[in-house]
């Protein structure tokens, strides 16, 4: 499973490094120790048996055994740590300090390999305690075998002892590095934090916003970086946004235009079906009705050589001269499209009385063929 935060992650990895090392460390220096122990130990039993075995050598050729077991028990009285030792000549065992006697494995478990010096051997009870056994030569093994059993025990108590001293320094070692550890890298996160809070904050309102992170280096460098990206996100948005508006004006202008485009085509088809101006006019304010918002609407129909204009209001066509419209025509001269004038407009106009009432007034010119 893996950790959900950068803070548990760094923590797992200080706290494995820590205890891997720790116990690393404490088991190489407890073999050592212990190690060192052992051979100070053989060290020490051969000495012990090579003074007993100088001592041993007048009782022994006396055949004094009540001085040699005194020997034998007045060195295990003053050294605990020696198990056992017993003097055998000739395969019989002369004195030991043994209280059920010496067992039968035990006798043929070690010998001496030459007259001048001892040979060890490690031994293993039925109970799993372990013992250096000395197999030491007297008066050069004319006077028989001194053997003599040290226990590693006390030894082997003293390396664990140390293995867990170290393991409690390693547990000390791995608070401590923890505390340290958590307070580093709550300080390391803790910019990474508010710029992921800041981070989360931003939407395409608030992208203007520019993030402050105090931190060390490589966080001002990150925030820095993340304030150059929102704006040139901003930016974009913006541009986005202008275009977004310019193509909706555009589109505006295009529907109005394929309106007007659309109405003509209409009013055309309809218009070239018809047999006479009047009907044609009335069909023109009809359609003009559904694209002008007017309820009286007049219709002007004119050319520059005619002596006379048109007004339709849908019901009737009538005629008046140009001369009594004399101003409106000047205002509209050089009109070449459709367009539509206020009733305010013809202020001072003389109209016939049936054509007063309409709001606006729709004007067509004419091309005079002749």
């Amino acid at each position: 499973m893996k950790p959900k935060s950068l803070k548990t992650a760094l923590l797992l990895t200080v706290a494995a490094v820590v205890v891997a090392s720790g116990l690393i460390i404490s088991q190489i220096v407890t073999h050592r120790y212990r190690v060192i122990l052992i051979q100070g130990a053989v060290a020490r039993a051969e000495n012990i048996a090579h003074s007993l075995s100088l001592a041993a050598t007048d009782p022994i050729l006396v055949n004094d055994r009540v001085a040699l077991q005194k020997l034998l028990t007045d060195q295990i009285t003053s050294t605990p740590d020696v198990a056992y030792l017993f003097v055998i000549r000739n395969q019989s065992v002369l004195s030991h300090t043994f209280e059920g006697g010496v067992p039968l494995q035990l006798i043929g478990a070690n010998d001496t390999v030459n007259a001048e010096s001892g040979h060890l051997e490690k031994l293993v009870s039925e109970n799993g305690e372990r013992f250096l056994d000395i197999a030491w030569p007297i008066f050069g093994g004319n006077a028989g075998v001194l053997r003599l059993g040290l226990s590693e025990t006390p030894y082997r108590a003293e390396a664990n002892r140390l293995w867990w001293q170290m393991n409690l320094i390693t547990l000390a070692v791995l608070l401590l590095a923890l505390l340290t550890s958590l307070w580093f890298i709550h300080r390391l996160t803790r910019p990474l934090v508010q710029l992921a809070a800041a981070a989360e904050k931003i939407d395409e309102v608030s992208l203007a916003t520019e993030i402050e992170i105090r931190g060390q280096s490589e966080v001002n460098k990150l925030a820095a970086s993340f304030n150059r990206m929102l704006a040139r996100l901003h930016g974009h948005t913006q541009k986005l946004k202008e275009s977004h508006g310019v193509l909706a004006a555009q589109h505006g202008e295009l529907d109005r235009a394929h309106q007007r485009v659309a109405t003509a085509l209409s009013i055309s088809r309809e218009v070239s079906a018809l047999p006479d101006l009047g009907s044609v006019s009335t069909c023109i304010i009809q359609a003009l009705g559904n694209v002008v918002e007017c309820r009286n609407l007049t219709l002007m129909v004119f050319s520059g050589a005619c002596p006379e204009v048109l007004l339709a209001d849908g019901k009737m066509l009538v005629a008046i001269a140009a001369t009594d419209v004399r101003p409106v025509l000047d205002k509209i001269a050089g009109l070449l499209s459709v367009a539509f004038f206020r009733k305010e407009d013809f202020q001072g106009v003389t109209l016939p009385p049936n054509i007063r009432k309409f709001n606006k007034m729709a004007v067509f010119p004419l091309q005079h063929n002749g």
